[in-house]
């Protein structure tokens, strides 16, 4: 009885394995509700360039040059005609720096972001810290962007490159 058990056995098993489990389809269900009319996403991603020279390094949506304040600081101005009335009354704008820019490395920081910095004199060894703050503000079709050093101390020491990213939801 034993022996016929495992004879019998693996044709049960190929039989389980060989059968089909498929019947008929069931009912379609519920459909959803239906969204509202005239609903429409709009998203639109910029990449801006801001140097010391007017010369477009990569290849930017917009680019710009830093303009010192009166108050030290500097502020980069770009016209942007993406930036709607609907844009702005009914939507999000987001402004990005990019930190360590085309390389592996690459990250994004919100604005606006305080970072911090030192400078370590090659002379006397001494270590300077100091902290920098990046922000902006946004009206219908201009994006101003604002580096600020947070002692004044480098008031003098122009930003340098920088590439952001404008992102707008509406």
């Amino acid at each position: 009885m034993k022996r016929s058990f495992f004879y019998v056995l693996p044709f049960v098993i190929l039989a389980f394995l060989m059968s089909s489990c498929r019947g008929r389809d069931g009912r379609d269900g519920l459909d959803g509700r239906d969204g509202i009319d005239g609903i429409i996403t709009n998203r639109v991603v910029l990449d801006l360039e801001v140097n010391n020279t007017n010369t477009r390094v990569n290849n930017a949506d917009y680019y710009t040059t830093w303009q010192q304040t009166t108050d030290g600081a500097y502020q980069a101005k770009f016209d942007i005609p993406e930036i709607s009335n609907e844009a702005y009354n009914d939507g999000m704008i987001v402004c990005y720096a990019e930190m360590n820019t085309a390389t592996d490395a690459a990250y994004q920081e919100q604005l606006p972001f305080t970072y911090f910095d030192e400078f370590t004199n090659s002379e006397t060894g001494d270590v300077e810290r100091w902290s920098r703050l990046l922000d902006f503000d946004v009206t219908v079709g201009q994006l101003n962007i604002y580096y600020t050093n947070s002692d004044f101390r480098y008031v003098d020491t122009e930003p340098g490159l920088w590439h952001f990213r404008l992102v707008m939801v509406w």
